[in-house]
Formats: C-alpha cells, structure tokens, sequence
C-alpha cells in the first residue's frame, strides 16, 4: 500500500483542504508508482489561488516520471524525463473557485500527453524523450523541486499504468476511483489503478485504496 503522511493540513469530509504555503502529501517511494510507460493522472481539484504561481496537482519528478501541475493562467501543465520534457494545455483550462478533474494521458508510444479538463481534451503536448525512473516520493499538492504548493482542495486522486481514453475519463468524473486491490469495483473496464487516494477520511496517514 501506498500511504500518503499528512503535511501542514486541514482536513474536511470528502476533500483534502490544502493551504497553499506548507500543505501537500507525501505518498512515499515504491516501484509500483515509477510508472514510465502508459500513464493517466486524475484528480478532481478546487483551486482557490493560482496567482500564488506555479502549484503541484500529482508529482513524481519533473526530471523522471511525471508532474502535472497548474499554472497561473489556469493551464495545465506536464513535465518529465529532464524537467523540460512536455508542455501546457490552453490557457483558463483550470478555473478558480470550482471544482475541475483534470487528468493527463501519456500515450503507448510515450510521444505525447493528452492534459483534459471534467473530460474534455484542452491539449495534445508532443514528447520527445523516454520518462525515467526515480526514487523521488509521490507528492500531492506540491511540486517535486519542492516549492508550488497547492492552495485549495482535492480529492480522488488515482494513477493508472495504462492511456485511458477520453471515454474512460469521462467515466472516471462520474464515479469515485476503484483501488488498486478492489474486484473491478466502479470500473466497468475491468482496468484498475496503480494507486488511489479518495481523501474521504480523516485517517492519518491517508490510505491508499
């Protein structure tokens, strides 16, 4: 299991309350989330602040395996390989005080990264190096270099070693995500996650479902 700890948080039901200056979860290193092939990242997500700059949505490394982050202008972003590899959706994909799932799918061939937003593609960004595995923990709500963090809430964060497809994204908004051990609870695909945290408890650590 993939535990996240709990860092500068305050937690309320159904949502992780992130504080924008020192809050974000580290869940931690473990082989199972190197994923480095196929990718989606989901996550519902309410910002309430993106002119405090760049904020950390699901981060591994943006010089590894993967970083999906929020910019400014509301775009989403996605990094990996040497922390320059990827690229942005259109500006205002991400809007300030709703809530939004945004996912980001990198392909089978590993040469691009669909970023959507509530199942809608706002961007194809073209990738031209291979992702690399680290020993970096997975973090939640902030960036991997360590500044960025997130400033408002999230919940059902789930990451998946396959490229979903736009159906099954817009499938994935309409219901919680099935963990990794579940019998193919909530996912008529049959496919289930590498890892989920549905931040529907107040638990310390949080649990990987």
């Amino acid at each position: 299991a993939n535990r996240g700890g709990l860092t500068g948080i305050c937690n309320r039901r159904y949502a992780l309350e992130l504080n924008g200056s020192s809050g974000y979860v580290d869940c931690g290193h473990d082989a199972s989330l190197s994923v480095l092939g196929e990718l989606t990242i989901g996550a519902w997500i309410f910002p309430r602040n993106l002119a405090r700059g760049r904020q950390g949505i699901v981060c591994k490394a943006a010089d590894g395996e993967f970083e999906l982050l929020v910019e400014p202008n509301g775009a989403l972003t996605f990094w990996q390989a040497n922390g320059a590899d990827g690229g942005s959706s259109v500006a205002g994909a991400v809007a300030v005080g709703r809530w939004s799932y945004v996912s980001a799918v990198r392909n089978a061939t590993g040469d691009t990264v669909t970023l959507l937003v509530d199942g809608t593609v706002a961007g194809v960004v073209p990738l031209r190096l291979a992702a690399k595995a680290s020993t970096k923990s997975l973090l939640i709500g902030r960036l991997s270099s360590g500044s960025g963090f997130f400033d408002g809430f999230v919940r059902d964060v789930v990451l998946w070693s396959v490229a979903r497809t736009v159906s099954d994204v817009g499938g994935d908004l309409r219901r919680p995500p099935p963990g990794p051990t579940d019998a193919d609870a909530g996912s008529p695909d049959s496919q289930l996650p590498v890892a989920a945290w549905r931040f529907d408890t107040t638990a310390s650590p949080v649990p990987d479902v």
